[in-house]
């Protein structure tokens, strides 16, 4: 994702950028409840804004602004 970031933002000259990812769901989100036997994702998909000071743009402070 800070790849992606850095050249959206080499190529466009924007400071943010929004995309949505996805998740497949098989987590287990509620303790207990069996997932097992069911067929199929329970995709979710939710969005993201990658951002990042533009006074300081070395690589290690965009990786770990866009893990955080």
């Amino acid at each position: 994702l800070a790849g992606l970031f850095l050249s959206f933002r080499d190529h466009y000259g924007e400071g943010s950028l929004r995309i949505d990812m996805e998740g497949h769901g098989r987590e287990e989100v509620i303790a207990g409840v069996d997932i097992s036997r069911t067929v199929g994702w329970f995709t979710s998909i939710y969005p993201i804004l990658l951002s990042v000071d533009e006074d300081n743009m070395d690589l290690s402070v965009v990786i770990k602004s866009v893990k955080e």
